[in-house]
């Protein structure tokens, strides 16, 4: 038997919280804990999320993953199922990524705004 992994740091399960108030509050017949679990199976399984991303969406994007995670998660695995990538998806960890002065990697300084990349400046 498989068992879910339900292990994430308190930031991100401070953020998840986040994502679940913000979901339960467009739409009421929701329910807080199902999100929370949804999004933290995913996150902790296999789909590492960029959870600040996803919390600063866009309606019709955040709708998309959130949905989306409901739909295809598998509640057995904490996976996600029929090839689903939610679009705030951490892409694969490259150590040669350059990162921002303030941490974020310089491909999300849309979220960011600084404008910064480490070594190359504004």
């Amino acid at each position: 038997m498989i068992t879910i992994n339900w292990t994430i740091s308190k930031e991100d399960a401070a953020i998840v919280r986040k994502i679940a108030e913000r979901a339960v509050k467009a739409e009421p017949a929701l329910f807080m804990g199902d999100v929370v679990m949804d999004i933290t199976a995913t996150h902790a399984n296999g789909c590492p999320l960029n959870l600040a991303k996803m919390l600063l969406f866009d309606d019709f994007n955040f709708n998309h993953d959130l949905y989306g995670i409901h739909r295809h998660l598998d509640r057995n695995t904490g996976e996600l199922t029929r090839c689903f990538l939610p679009r705030c998806a951490r892409p694969e960890v490259d150590s040669d990524a350059e990162t921002c002065t303030c941490g974020v990697e310089a491909s999300e300084h849309a979220l960011c705004g600084c404008g910064e990349v480490e070594g190359r400046g504004k």
